[in-house]
């Protein structure tokens, strides 16, 4: 799953014409249901995943508005380094 969204940045590079539909997938990494072999910290593994793809194509991305706010909504995420990635992107991009 994490190799899947981490991945998914240069696959959205190298095929512009699949970036949307790419970052739809990556912004609703969120909302993935937890269960007993995916549990939240598991998920803000794959949202910090997502962060990073997203990072890699931002500026091919049409809805920038809608990757900032869920970046800014991580900065609120329980796991640190997910965290540390949504501040370095915000600065970055923001």
């Amino acid at each position: 799953g994490v190799n899947v969204f981490g991945n998914s940045g240069r696959f959205a590079k190298s095929k512009p014409n699949l970036a949307e539909r790419i970052t739809n997938v990556l912004l609703n990494v969120e909302k993935i249901k937890t269960t007993p072999h995916l549990t939240p910290e598991c998920r803000n593994v794959i949202i910090e995943s997502a962060i990073s793809s997203l990072d890699m194509y931002f500026d091919q991305i049409q809805n920038k508005d809608e990757v900032i706010s869920f970046v800014e909504r991580q900065l609120n995420n329980s796991r640190k380094t997910a965290k540390l990635k949504a501040e370095k992107f915000l600065k970055k991009n923001g």
